[in-house]
């Protein structure tokens, strides 16, 4: 795995195409949790309605961290979210505001 370089600071690196690759696969998890959240390509992919269910519930606990059912999913999301340049508070904001209107 790449350590994630900061990207503030003195000692912040520059840009480089690898460093921007590495970034796009890490947005591309989160948007992935958000395709299953809301039951996007499930149907394309012959899935069963409980799996179709089961993969929802998952997208959408991960992306709210939501630690009652799985404890590792705020820190994995945390992690994922440094790596990909986003904002894990916003990011949760969002997510619990979409699937439980909280």
């Amino acid at each position: 795995m790449f350590p994630v370089p900061s990207t503030e600071g003195p000692e912040a690196p520059s840009v480089t195409p690898e460093f921007v690759r590495f970034r796009k696969l890490w947005l591309n998890v989160i948007l992935r949790a958000r395709e299953d959240a809301e039951g996007r390509d499930l149907m394309s992919n012959n899935e069963g309605e409980g799996e179709i269910r089961r993969l929802k519930r998952e997208g959408r606990q991960w992306l709210t961290g939501d630690t009652l059912l799985r404890p590792l999913n705020r820190k994995d999301l945390e992690l994922v979210s440094e790596w990909a340049g986003v904002d894990v508070e916003a990011l949760v904001e969002i997510s619990r505001r979409r699937y439980y209107g909280r």
